[in-house]
C-alpha cells in the first residue's frame, strides 16, 4: 500500500513537470513538442488510474484475507468455548471477550460465530424449542441451561423412562409438574383415578403442590377442587389416563 501511494506521488510530480513543459511548448508555438507532451500527460493520467485500481484490488484482497483469517480462528476455538458457556449472559460475554483477545480477533466476530455454532447444534436436538422453554419455565432444568446441555439432559431422561415406563420430561412438561419426572406412569394414573376408572374428586398431592407453588400461597379446598375439575376435563389429560401418552408434548402447560 505504501509503495502505491509513493508511486502516485511520483506520477503527480511528473505530471506537473509535463504540464509546465506543455505550456512552454505552446508559448513557443512548438506544436510538435506540445503534441508529444500532451500524449505523455494522457499516459500519466492513465498510469495514476491504473495504480489506484491496483491499490483498491490489493486492499480488497487484504480485507478478504483478514476476514478469512478471523473466520478460521473463530471456527477453530468455538466448539471448545461453547462447551464451557453457562448461559449466564454476563459471564458468557466475558468469556467470549477473553478468548477473542487471546486469539487476536474482534469480540463481535467470535460472538457471531458462537451464535452460528449454537444454531447448528440445535438443528439435531431431539426436543423442540417449546419443550426447552417449558422446561426452563417450570424449573425442570436450572436457569441458564443451554440448548445443548438440555439435549443431553433430556435424552438421558427419555432413555431411562422409556424402558421403565416412567413419566418422561416432555410428558411432565405437558402435565404441568416437574415433580412427575421419573415417577411411574401407573402411579400417576392411579393417583388421579378411582377404582372405577373415573377421576378422583380431591386432587392428588403432586397437583396441589404444583398449583400452590405457582400461586405462591395455600389454596382452599373448593379452589383446588374447581381447578382439578377444570384440569381433568382437558382432552390431553383424559388421553393420558387412557393411553399413557400425551398427544401434544411441546408447549402445553396444562396447569396454567
Amino acid at each position: 500500500m505504501s509503495e502505491g501511494i509513493k508511486k502516485i506521488s511520483n506520477i503527480q510530480i511528473a505530471r506537473q513537470k509535463l504540464i509546465n513543459e506543455a505550456e512552454a511548448a505552446r508559448d513557443e508555438r512548438n506544436y510538435k513538442m506540445l503534441t508529444t507532451k500532451m500524449e505523455m500527460l494522457r499516459q500519466n493520467y492513465k498510469d495514476e488510474q491504473d495504480t489506484v485500481y491496483k491499490m483498491q484490488s490489493e486492499l480488497r484482497d487484504a480485507e478478504r484475507y483478514t476476514r478469512e483469517t478471523i473466520d478460521y480462528k473463530a471456527k477453530t476455538v468455538v466448539p471448545q468455548l461453547a462447551s464451557v458457556l453457562t448461559g449466564d449472559e454476563q459471564a458468557d460475554s466475558e468469556s467470549i471477550a477473553t478468548v477473542a483477545k487471546q486469539v487476536g480477533i474482534p469480540t463481535s466476530a467470535l460472538y457471531a460465530e458462537v451464535q452460528r455454532y449454537k444454531q447448528e447444534q440445535e438443528k439435531d436436538l431431539p426436543t423442540s424449542l417449546g419443550e426447552y422453554k417449558a422446561a426452563l419455565r417450570l424449573g425442570i432444568v436450572p436457569k441458564g441451561t443451554s440448548y445443548t446441555q438440555w439435549k443431553t439432559f433430556d435424552s438421558n431422561s427419555v432413555g431411562k423412562s422409556s424402558s421403565a415406563k416412567l413419566i418422561t420430561t416432555p410428558q411432565a412438561i405437558s402435565l404441568g409438574s416437574k415433580n412427575l419426572i421419573g415417577v411411574s406412569q401407573d402411579d400417576v394414573i392411579n393417583s388421579m383415578t378411582s377404582e372405577t376408572g373415573t377421576f378422583v374428586k380431591s386432587p392428588p398431592a403432586w397437583f396441589v403442590d404444583s398449583l400452590q407453588k405457582d400461586a405462591g400461597k395455600d389454596l382452599n379446598e373448593p379452589e383446588l377442587e374447581a381447578l382439578w375439575a377444570e384440569y381433568t376435563s382437558n382432552p390431553a389429560v383424559q388421553n393420558f389416563i387412557k393411553t399413557g401418552k400425551v398427544e401434544d408434548e411441546s408447549e402445553s402447560d396444562l396447569l396454567q
